[in-house]
């Protein structure tokens, strides 16, 4: 089977951000919360992106979003 890896592209403000910090072995989660319009959104990456997300300030973020834990091939 083959996928295509889609790129998504969200733009909104910061609301919040977070990181998760996982057991040694295990990539650390950076949660953002963005305000898009009227409703608010939470994205979870993989990395540490809180220095390039500063709280109150309209951001455009591109990424591939993983494919889902449930599917299994």
């Amino acid at each position: 089977m083959t996928t295509t890896m889609t790129e998504e592209l969200v733009t909104g403000i910061v609301e919040h951000t977070a990181l998760y910090e996982s057991n040694v072995g295990v990539r650390d989660r950076c949660v953002v919360f963005l305000r898009i319009g009227a409703e608010s959104r939470m994205l979870v990456f993989d990395a540490d992106i809180r220095e390039h997300l500063p709280l109150g300030r309209r951001v455009q973020l591109r990424y591939r979003p993983s494919p889902s834990d449930d599917t299994f091939t």
